[in-house]
């Protein structure tokens, strides 16, 4: 959805709800020139206000909507995050990524650079090792894995022990 999309759906709000928009800036609180940039689509509105409007107009898409249109990826770290609309122009997700990105200057791009990567790097290895671990407990309760050909075996966490001659004749 983009930010056309919304401002469509509040004209039409506003439209069914036969509210003037001076009332409707006064309730939200915003200013009426805010409000009209929302409806032209020339400004994206912050969590909160979306969630006023939707509850003063009656439209709950507009406050449901908002949540996916504020999630974003952080430029330095790369993690996602919801941005509130409020600083470094949701950009960044933490007060860490800011001092980082603060020190772009100091240290120059390429150290900056190496460390996104690397802080990156290690959340994806967290993730990717977090699926294999609970697929392989999923594919073997037991805890021990007895195929030698499964595609996961050279990541798995589980031991490997094949299955005795006796087993296999009796499975």
């Amino acid at each position: 959805m983009t930010r056309k999309d919304w401002a469509s759906w509040l004209r039409k709000a506003v439209r069914a709800k036969g509210m003037p928009i001076r009332h409707l800036a006064a309730e939200v609180p915003i200013s009426e020139a805010g409000l009209h940039k929302l409806l032209s689509a020339n400004r994206f509105p912050t969590l909160q206000t979306a969630e006023k409007l939707a509850v003063i107009l009656d439209y709950p898409v507009l406050g449901s909507s908002i949540l996916d249109m504020r999630t974003k990826t952080c430029e330095v770290c790369g993690a996602t995050f919801v941005d509130k609309g409020t600083r470094n122009a949701g950009r960044l997700c933490s007060e860490q990524c800011i001092r980082i990105d603060n020190r772009r200057g100091k240290q120059g791009r390429k150290n900056v650079m190496r460390h996104n990567e690397a802080v990156v790097a290690t959340r994806r290895l967290q993730v990717y090792s977090s699926a294999v671990v609970a697929f392989c407990k999923r594919c073997e309760p037991e805890g021990i894995c007895r195929d030698a050909r499964c595609d996961l075996r050279p990541a798995s966490p589980l031991p490997y022990i094949p299955m005795s001659s006796a087993t296999r004749r009796a499975g």
